[in-house]
């Protein structure tokens, strides 16, 4: 295996197992971050591409501030919990 297919394989899976450990752990990520973003662009975003969102927790805070938001996770465990939250 070559060292960038073993570093991507490893970013990648390195979270397996974890992914609700990790989402009750770490922290959201400030409102703040959506008032800067609006002021540098004069307006609300229509569509917010997050990628490697993870379980979602910095997808989900443009849920009331943006049109469209995608998010791209390609761990199985992190993607089902984005899922799930989702869902919720």
């Amino acid at each position: 295996m070559s060292t960038s297919k073993h570093v991507n394989n490893n970013n990648i899976e390195r979270f397996t197992g974890f992914a609700n450990l990790y989402d009750r752990n770490r922290p959201s990520p400030p409102q703040e971050v959506i008032k800067i973003l609006h002021t540098y662009l004069g307006e609300k975003p229509r569509n917010v591409v997050d990628i490697g969102c993870g379980t979602g927790l910095s997808s989900f805070l443009w849920m009331n501030d943006s049109v469209n938001i995608i998010g791209v996770e390609p761990n199985d465990d992190m993607r089902k919990v984005a899922i799930t939250n989702w869902e919720k």
